[in-house]
Order: C-alpha cells, then structure tokens, then sequence
C-alpha cells in the first residue's frame, strides 16, 4: 500500500496555489493497471465532513496550566471492494489546503496526515493546520475517537461519528512527537508558527515504538 498527499508549500508562490489536494492510499496489485489522477474511478473515495464540533481541553505547559478550544471532523468510512478498486483517496476540503509533510503509519492499520493550510496574506506567519488519523487500508475514519477530548460519538452536521481530524491551535503546525503510553492516553507535542500546545492522544492498536522494557542483568 502505497500512501501520500499531494501538494507544495516550498516555492514563493506555493500560498496563493488553490487547486483541490489529496490523500491516496493505493495499492499496487503488480496487475500493470495503472491510477490516473484525472480518472479515479478504480478507487474508493471518503470524504471530509467538513461539520465541525467543537472541544476545549485543559493541559499544562512549562509550568503553566493552559486551556484551549478547538475544532474536530470526521471523515466518510466507506467500504471497498478490492475486486474492483485499487485503492481509496479524499480531498482536502479548505480553500489552499495542502499536504507538505510526510504521511505517517503508525502500528501498520492508522494513518496520520497532517496539512497545511497557508494565510492568504503572503507576509503573514499565520494559516493552520489539520491532523486527520484514518484506517490505512480504506481512508475511513477509526471505529473510535483519536481524540479522548472528543471521546464519544459526535454529531457532524447529522452525521454521527468519532472524530478523525483536529484543527491546529499554534497556527501552521508540522507534525508534532508522539510520547506513548500504554497505561493511557498517548500525548503529542505539537510546536508551531503561532506557539505550542500538548494534545492527548488514543491512538489504541496503532500505537507505535516501544512500550516497556526490562534490564538484563548479568553477573
């Protein structure tokens, strides 16, 4: 399975750039078919219910006790038929929305992506981010909420459903380390153009590096 966003924030121009993004998941079948990114029809496309919820969390930083609101989506969690499809994709649903960091699988069945959304004004340190986690074989959001602030099912403009993304609050936001824990919530630093915050993390089977150890002593 081969996963990736497209998308550039490199170039001097790169922020004015509005053409629609995507997230891939594509798997090579070693069948000679081939994806055309101007005919997707061999894959299963989810999407960003851009419906929004709102969360505020509580977390301490240097010493200072901190408390911050933000949004939440989810994302479609349509089924493929592997018969047919080679592979799955969605958009990136906010005007200049982008990916321009590495796509990350953690525990081989989650994929994080982190995007970039840049401020109109090219100047400005401003724009945000989001940090989506789907299923890396569908694109689909999680059977549960990454997020333990957002735990529960949540109503998505109708849509009942675990939240799969979560706006940046330190602006635009590269994707921030994973400290595990295997006796609760994960937690991540997230240090970006506008500041840094601590955000809590479930990330269940997919969590990833080493949980524990134990010394060998010898003689």
């Amino acid at each position: 399975m081969l996963n990736f966003g497209t998308g550039s924030y490199l170039f001097k121009t790169d922020d004015l750039t509005t053409q629609v993004q995507t997230v891939y998941g594509i798997w090579d079948k070693l069948n000679a078919t081939s994806v055309a990114s101007t005919n997707r029809l061999n894959l299963q496309q989810q999407q960003v219910i851009t419906a929004t919820v709102q969360a505020t969390s509580t977390f301490a930083f240097g010493g200072v006790t901190k408390t911050e609101t933000t949004d939440y989506r989810t994302v479609t969690d349509n089924a493929i038929d592997w018969a047919t499809k080679d592979g799955w994709y969605f958009n990136l649903p906010d005007t200049g929305e982008r990916i321009s960091n590495n796509v990350e699988i953690r525990g081989g069945t989650i994929l994080r992506v982190v995007s970039t959304v840049p401020s109109n004004d090219i100047c400005a340190a401003g724009g945000y981010s989001w940090e989506y986690f789907v299923d890396v074989f569908n694109g689909g959001r999680l059977d549960w909420s990454a997020y333990p602030d957002v735990s529960g099912l949540q109503n998505f403009g109708g849509t009942n459903a675990f939240a799969s993304a979560r706006k940046s609050t330190t602006g635009i936001t590269p994707p921030g380390v994973i400290i595990t824990n295997p006796k609760g919530p994960d937690v991540e630093f997230d240090f970006g153009s506008a500041g840094q915050t601590i955000v809590k993390k479930d990330l269940g089977k997919g969590k990833a590096g080493r949980l524990g150890w134990r010394e060998i002593l010898t003689d």
